[in-house]
């Protein structure tokens, strides 16, 4: 019996109407085509997450200077303890690195120009790749030696209150070029400061560097806040951080409003493009369905003559559903075979286990309408009596 229904099989199979191939092959370039923008939607949500949500410059907010009575004027060390409170009112963890900018030092028997930035060794991660130690200069750029003098000038006040140096007192100080090439450091190099030198240290050696310097009036005038940046811990709030400083007058620049508006833009189409993609799977699936349907009722009469033959249900049953599982099938391992080649053609994290989910959500939804099919259309005709499959095919004819 068994062989039987195999022949059987392989004869209703070779009268597939030529609707139905098209329909199947229309199905799975729409199923293809669905993977596709869920591949493209993954690597979209995975590059987000890696250049913007997961990206330190976006969690950074600098603070340049502020604006009283419409005029502009530098930041101090009361606006930090300012910003601290008016943060700390909305439940916004953040973290600020106030950092202080030395000018009037110059490097090696050249006297180059040279920045000094102070840093609290306690936010070295900002800036350094290594906790920081007193006395050594924290540079990006590659030095020969593993030591640098410094040339300190040494500013004098005059009976009429004018700043002036005649001397200037060098100093050695150890050298480790581990300075990140990212965050506060890379916000720090400005154009205008693009041909000089400069280095970090921690707040001990900016403030002994500040003793050699003396007078309070250099302190104003040579070592002042150059900025304050506030590390936003949530991604998701950087935007309403950065409202409330500029309502408060602070001066902002932060690249977070760049990445939210090409990640709200590309979101919003690679959405919209799955939305299509969902409407043209669904239309396919009912079309396929259709088909089925039609080409079922058209297997009426040899589904009269079957049973004729003494075919019971079951075993009509079996002819057909062997040949609508075995089209199924071969659509699954299609299937398959497009989740693996996607997810290696879009460098996925993890490729493997996307492609994973990606077959299991195709083939539950292949599975329900092999069941539409099986359970649903076939039966219902298969369960006619002879007489009335011959009969009712004859519309068909």
């Amino acid at each position: 019996m068994k062989s039987r229904i195999h022949e059987t099989r392989k004869l209703i199979l070779k009268k597939t109407s030529n609707y139905l191939r098209n329909s199947i092959l229309m199905f799975m370039l729409t199923i293809i085509c669905f993977l596709y923008g869920c591949m493209f939607y993954v690597s979209n949500q995975q590059n987000t997450k890696h250049n913007f949500i997961t990206n330190e410059n976006v969690h950074m907010i600098q603070i340049t200077g502020k604006i009283e009575s419409d005029k502009y004027k530098a930041i101090s060390q009361k606006d930090i303890d300012k910003i601290q409170k008016v943060i700390k009112e909305k439940n916004i963890s953040v973290n600020e690195i106030p950092i202080y900018k030395m000018t009037g030092i110059s490097s090696g028997d050249e006297y180059e120009p040279m920045c000094i930035y102070g840093v609290d060794p306690q936010k070295a991660k900002y800036v350094c790749n290594t906790s920081m130690k007193a006395n050594v200069l924290y540079i990006r750029e590659d030095y020969a030696q593993d030591k640098m003098s410094l040339n300190i000038q040494e500013i004098q006040e005059d009976e009429d209150g004018n700043l002036h140096s005649d001397k200037v007192t060098s100093k050695k100080y150890k050298v480790s070029n581990v300075l990140k090439s990212r965050t506060t450091s890379a916000i720090i190099d400005m154009e205008d400061e693009q041909f000089i030198d400069y280095a970090y240290v921690t707040m001990d050696t900016f403030q002994s560097m500040q003793q050699i310097m003396s007078t309070d009036k250099t302190e104003n005038v040579y070592n002042s806040l150059e900025a304050i940046y506030v590390d936003v811990r949530s991604v998701y709030e950087v935007d309403q951080c950065a409202k409330l400083l500029e309502e408060k007058g602070y001066l902002i620049d932060y690249t977070f409003d760049d990445f939210d508006a090409m990640s709200t833009t590309i979101k919003n189409s690679t959405l919209f493009l799955n939305l299509l993609l969902i409407i043209m799977v669904f239309s396919s699936s009912i079309n396929l369905l259709l088909s089925f349907c039609d080409y079922l009722k058209l297997q009426q009469k040899d589904v009269g003559i079957l049973k004729y033959y003494g075919f019971s249900i079951p075993d009509v049953m079996k002819v057909y559903r062997g040949n609508i599982n075995g089209i199924f099938g071969v659509c699954e391992l299609i299937a398959a075979i497009a989740c693996v080649i996607m997810g290696m053609m879009f460098h996925l994290k993890n490729w493997w286990i996307v492609s994973g989910e990606m077959l299991i959500i195709v083939t539950i939804g292949m599975l329900f309408l092999r069941f539409i099919v099986n359970q649903m259309i076939l039966k219902k005709i298969v369960t006619k009596d002879v007489l009335t499959l011959v009969k009712d095919t004859k519309e068909f004819e």
